[in-house]
């Protein structure tokens, strides 16, 4: 039996042909992942740079300290400043590896003719003026930092809380 050179050569030019061609095939497909691996990290990069971490508070049951109270505009500028740092040092303590430029928004809800009245009836304010002046400088202090009445109702807070009617 004669050996034809001849048609093992053709056959292993069309083998090198084949690797060649799924080579070429596996390099593009490489290419392509590389573009959506970088696509990915780009989104990752965006996410990472727009964390934040969101607070409701029921205002009507988390009072403010009496001289930040008292300190109207000014206090409430002081209150918000502190509200955020401790919120930013308690997710750094429980989430270690967040990344540290992370925003704070915060949404207090609290029945501001209620507080009024509790607060004036304590003596802390004079008049329902002081407290609107310390809720506008609550609400100046950050952009992110809002204080906002939730109506004159008991539940009122609770429901935007909840994010349902009551």
């Amino acid at each position: 039996m004669a050996i034809n050179f001849r048609d093992r050569y053709a056959h292993l030019q069309e083998v090198e042909v084949a690797k060649n061609v799924l080579l070429e095939n596996m390099l593009d497909e490489i290419d392509r992942l590389k573009s959506h691996l970088l696509d990915i990290n780009g989104v990752l990069e965006y996410v990472d740079s727009n964390a934040f971490v969101s607070v409701l508070i029921d205002g009507d049951c988390m009072n403010f300290r009496d001289e930040f109270v008292k300190c109207a505009e000014t206090g409430g500028q002081e209150a918000a400043q502190l509200l955020r740092s401790l919120v930013i040092d308690h997710v750094q303590s429980q989430v270690p590896d967040i990344q540290q430029n992370f925003d704070v928004v915060v949404y207090m809800y609290a029945n501001v003719r209620g507080l009024a009245k509790a607060y004036g009836d304590a003596k802390v304010i004079q008049q329902r003026d002081d407290l609107e002046r310390f809720i506008r400088g609550f609400n100046m202090a950050h952009a992110l930092v809002n204080l906002i009445d939730a109506g004159n109702g008991k539940e009122c807070s609770d429901a935007k809380l909840r994010g349902r009617d009551s």
